[in-house]
């Protein structure tokens, strides 16, 4: 017998998929996620407030989270971010995960109020940092770095072992620039995959 669960974390409302079901669950407070002995539980907020399905920092239609990431006092700032995940099963299991990150750079013209929309890549890896990314890892960061953008959690999560694990802590503000002409206002779009498999079938599900 194996499990293989993949859960897409969209600011706290999504779907999640498991082997060949299709589960949905909403909370205020977080996604849970029960299939018979396993439950995945993913918290994010910005600084106090709480992200929901009924948050203006998340866009349904798209399924993504947004963060503002060159403005520190907005409320959606990335440095105010925080992502954290609970995982037990009664499974020895494997888990890894994926940020799938987008970021956008919004120039609006003062005088015609004409927006210039154009997307932005990360080039380097910075230390503390997720994989190209201007997201600041979490407190006690475990994850080694795979290909393909996915992290992988190092130890095996042991049948009937809860853990709690903070994936992201803030994150670094990249300014955009402002004069009498136009002004900048960078984006991050945001999703979250984990995954966890049972620990005696990763190298077969996951190819490595």
């Amino acid at each position: 017998m194996w499990i293989l669960i993949i859960c897409y974390f969209l600011a706290l409302f999504g779907s999640i998929y498991y082997t060949y079901a299709y589960f949905s669950k909403v909370s205020t407070h977080a996604i849970e996620l029960h299939i018979g002995e396993t439950s995945v539980e993913t918290f994010m907020s910005f600084d106090d407030l709480i992200i929901d399905e009924f948050s203006p920092y998340y866009n349904a239609e798209d399924g993504i989270l947004i963060v503002n990431a060159s403005d520190p006092t907005s409320e959606n700032a990335i440095g105010k971010l925080n992502m954290t995940l609970n995982l037990s099963t009664a499974y020895a299991s494997r888990l890894r995960i994926k940020l799938m990150e987008s970021y956008v750079k919004e120039r609006t013209y003062l005088l015609t109020g004409e927006k210039l929309i154009e997307t932005m890549a990360v080039t380097e890896n910075r230390d503390g940092y997720h994989p190209f990314s201007y997201l600041s890892h979490g407190e006690g960061y475990l994850f080694e770095q795979g290909d393909e953008g996915y992290q992988y959690f190092p130890d095996i999560i042991e049948e009937n072992q809860l853990i709690e694990l903070n994936i992201i802590h803030g994150g670094l503000t990249v300014y955009g620039r402002q004069n009498a002409l136009f002004v900048e206002t960078i984006y991050l779009h945001l999703k979250v995959s984990v995954e966890v498999v049972q620990a005696n079938r990763y190298h077969e599900i996951w190819g490595i």
